[in-house]
């Protein structure tokens, strides 16, 4: 089975908040995109990926990562990490129906494409899985198998 990815993105501007006290705007956007080129070029690379969609309104994340590979849509509901979730399914599923879709946070800058292909081949396995981040309380990696 492969996948297709969908990886949100905000604009880089309001990304890494949280080192505002540590780094300025420009390095903090510099640093996000840089994160998210490192897990696009990751995701890129996996056997078990046949594509990544990216979902931001960002133009030069849209750019860098359409570069890369990465098809770009519009963050057209603007409502947040669900609402882009979903539209980014819908664009995915809209020209393939019943693909296999995995939701995928950008910020994954150690991410190693054989650590996603173990991932993704394991949750071929199950209609549904997801993968827990680090400290157990947030989801790294969300997937729905074909028709899921």
């Amino acid at each position: 089975m492969t996948w297709t990815l969908v990886v949100p993105l905000k604009p880089l501007s309001r990304a890494k908040t949280r080192l505002s006290d540590a780094a300025g705007d420009g390095p903090r956007a510099s640093l996000a995109l840089a994160f998210a080129q490192d897990t696009v070029g990751a995701a890129l690379a996996s056997r078990w990926v046949r594509g990544v969609t990216v979902v931001t309104d960002d133009p030069l994340a849209g750019r860098e990562l359409s570069a890369l590979g990465a098809r770009i849509v519009p963050d057209s509901p603007g409502r947040g990490l669900n609402a882009a979730l979903a539209h980014g399914v819908r664009a995915v599923r809209g020209e393939r129906p019943g693909a296999a879709v995995a939701a995928m946070n950008a910020d994954l800058p150690a991410l190693r494409t054989a650590e996603l292909d173990l991932v993704l081949e394991a949750a071929s396995g199950f209609p549904r899985a997801f993968l827990a981040d680090a400290a157990g309380v947030g989801t790294t990696l969300l997937s729905a198998a074909a028709g899921g």
